[in-house]
Order: C-alpha cells, then structure tokens, then sequence
C-alpha cells in the first residue's frame, strides 16, 4: 500500500511543475540597442559608432543623445544632441551651446573633438549650433514608450568656437548630414 501514496505524490509534483513551466513566461527586458551614424562635411566615412540616451529629470519628457567616435579604443568626436522631445516627429535645433553656457531649454546641438589618451581627456574643438543655418533639425522616427527604444535621424550646421582652436583639419563652419540613431532611453 506504500506504492498509491508514492504515486500520489509523484502525479501531484509532476502536475504542479508541468503548471508552472507552461505557464507564460515573462520575456527578460529587451538588449539595449545602441547605433548611430553620420557624414561629417560630406565625407563617405561615418566615424560615429555608439550613442547614449538618458532622459533629464529637470525637465519633463526630454532626453539628451550623446554620440562618441573612438579611434583604437580612445575617444576621437563626441556629439550631443540636447533638449530633445520624447515625440515622434520633426523638432527644430534653434539653441545655441557652448562649454557651459546655454541659451534656452530648446533643442540643441554641439560636437567636440577631443584628445584621449587613455590618461587625460582633453577638448580640442567645440563647435556650437549655427542658428542662421535652415537645416537644423532632429526627427524622431519610432518610439516604444514600454521599451523606450527610441530611433531618429538628424542634420545641422556648427561653428567653430575660437575659444577653442585644436589644430585640427576641420574647417570653422561643419555640416552634419545623414544622421542616424538608435537607443534605448536610461
């Protein structure tokens, strides 16, 4: 009579773990995806390799991009593109930003190029939107409010700050065209 409570027990545990592995299973939260591309002055070669998103506190559903292009390993570029709606849709790029100065709470564009060394990190150029341009944009083409994934292109115009002149092959006035982006919002 040992052997029915054994089955019992045995039905009662297989019953139990089959109910708990079939039921749906919580998909684990998506990989963040990071891409982003651009042509600089028109070159064939986009640099620009990874970006990152993270929405501002201060100001409600907005979010600042950071796109950096490293060169074996080091950081070469680095981009922002501040201000940002959380929207789909074309936004204008209207703000001025320099090294620690900013006009407004408008969308906003700046690049720098920088010296990495793997010790010292050191900003060569800093280039700041040129308003006067018509071609300052960002277009938010997809986002996920539940993944916050977030996709866009973009394009503009900067000037070169004298304040910091690097010696660097650039000229004073740059075009950014093509942009891309993909990321997922922190």
């Amino acid at each position: 009579m040992k052997y029915p409570a054994v089955f019992l027990t045995t039905f009662l545990y297989s019953v139990t773990i089959f109910l708990f592995t079939s039921c749906e299973k919580i998909s684990p939260r998506p990989e963040k995806k990071s891409n982003a591309s651009y042509h600089l002055n028109g070159l064939d070669e986009a640099l620009w390799k990874g970006a990152s998103a993270v929405k501002r506190n201060y100001v409600k559903d907005t979010f600042n991009l950071n796109i950096q292009a490293s060169e074996d390993g080091f950081v070469k570029r680095s981009m922002s593109l501040d201000h940002l709606l959380i929207k789909e849709g074309i936004q204008e790029l209207r703000s001025i930003e320099k090294l620690g100065v900013i006009n407004d709470d408008s969308p906003s564009a700046s690049v720098r190029t920088i010296s990495d060394d793997g010790h010292d990190f050191l900003i060569l150029d800093w280039y700041y939107l040129d308003t006067s341009a018509v071609d300052n944009w960002v277009n938010i083409i997809q986002y996920n409010k539940e993944t916050q994934f977030i996709q866009g292109t973009f394009q503009f115009t900067a000037i070169r700050d004298t304040v910091f002149v690097g010696g660097n092959d650039l000229p004073d006035t740059i075009q950014v065209r093509e942009g891309y982006f993909e990321a997922t919002l922190e």
